[in-house]
């Protein structure tokens, strides 16, 4: 039986709606005010909420940044109640994370259909995100422990060797060995942030209010954060010529500076690290045709990706690693399309097996 939650001030209205969903089967419960129905819904822990806006106390929009704030009430879907149909609150409501509205007056159907679409949708939104996190749970499981065992191996492998064998090194040989242990850490360090992102990312997914919060952000160091990017890539893969940008003026875009960088960071390293010394890196930036967008274009001229890889890009996925010695989870073309799509941005690739890969980043413009 589905428990829902009636948030309304006056009786009249939720002892009637009250009625209709008991007649229906439903498990109900009901508070006079705002602040009586976040302490009820933190009790209760409804399957769905209906709310008045205007009300005593805490109004509508107060109830649900209340219930925001705590893990077991946050995701619970929620509907307004309202006479008023002004814009800003219809705006407001949605930016908060509500899932719907009724003006009132409403008839026992209208009410009923809109719990029955909302219920349905939640069940579904569970059950995509159970498969989801079943999937990710399987791919961390094989993944995660062989990359961490050869960034560790890696550390552990060459400490032993200086220890035993310290004194039949040369001083040259000695920095050597020390510089092969620190790019094992730096990837033991660059696997944890990566996870840890791509974790961030998937709550933020899930989470309309945190995701809306993101979208408010902005940049204008496109250039800056292109050109410390690639400056930090060509040196790490000491490919100081492989690289060239035309980057048009710099204009205010809909994402933040750190975002932009990850984005960045992970199209230009999977550049650099899929294309030969000698072979060129292209970034370009352009505005598209309605000058609604800014495009980021970072093109190699590397092996490519077939078709029917593109299809398959995800999370701890490689492809053909029998052909290639591949590093890392595969998580750095998921990771810059999950962040450039919070900002209703456009993740685009193109690729040619044998020749090239492009990818398009494109971010709105803040006008």
């Amino acid at each position: 039986m589905k428990k829902i939650l009636i948030i309304e001030d006056e009786d009249f209205i939720r002892e009637t709606i009250q009625d209709i969903l008991d007649a229906e089967g439903f498990e109900t419960n009901t508070a006079e005010n705002g602040q009586i129905g976040v302490e009820k819904a933190l009790g209760f822990l409804p399957d769905l909420i209906i709310s008045d806006i205007m009300m005593p106390v805490l109004d509508g929009h107060g109830v649900i940044r209340e219930l925001k704030k705590h893990e077991a009430t946050s995701q619970i879907p929620f509907i307004f109640l309202t006479a008023k149909s002004e814009l800003k609150d219809l705006r407001e409501g949605m930016e908060l994370g509500a899932d719907d509205y009724l003006n009132k007056p409403f008839t026992a159907d209208e009410l009923i259909n809109a719990i029955n679409v909302r219920i349905q949708k939640s069940e579904q939104f569970q059950k995509i995100t159970e498969t989801r996190l079943d999937e990710l749970r399987s791919n961390i499981i094989y993944a995660l422990p062989h990359e961490m065992k050869t960034a560790l191996g890696g550390i552990a492998t060459t400490v032993e060797v200086l220890i035993d064998m310290d004194e039949a090194f040369s001083k040259e040989e000695r920095f050597e060995m020390y510089g092969m242990i620190k790019d094992s850490a730096l990837r033991l360090d660059a696997l944890i942030k990566k996870n840890l992102l791509y974790a961030n990312l998937e709550i933020i997914n899930s989470d309309k209010a945190k995701a809306n919060d993101l979208k408010l952000h902005t940049t204008t160091e496109v250039k800056g954060c292109i050109e410390e990017i690639v400056n930090e890539k060509s040196a790490r893969y000491r490919r100081a010529e492989d690289w060239n940008i035309a980057i048009a003026e710099d204009a205010k875009i809909r994402i933040s500076k750190e975002n932009l960088l990850n984005v960045l960071d992970e199209i230009i390293d999977n550049a650099f690290r899929h294309s030969k010394p000698g072979n060129k890196v292209h970034i370009t930036t352009s505005y598209n045709d309605k000058h609604s967008h800014l495009d980021i274009f970072v093109k190699d001229e590397g092996r490519g990706i077939s078709e029917e890889n593109l299809k398959k890009i995800g999370a701890f996925m490689q492809f053909e690693r029998g052909r290639y010695e591949q590093q890392g989870l595969g998580l750095g073309l998921i990771i810059s399309k999950k962040i450039t799509e919070v900002y209703n941005g456009v993740f685009e690739i193109k690729s040619e097996e044998g020749k090239y890969t492009e990818v398009r980043v494109s971010f709105l413009l803040d006008t």
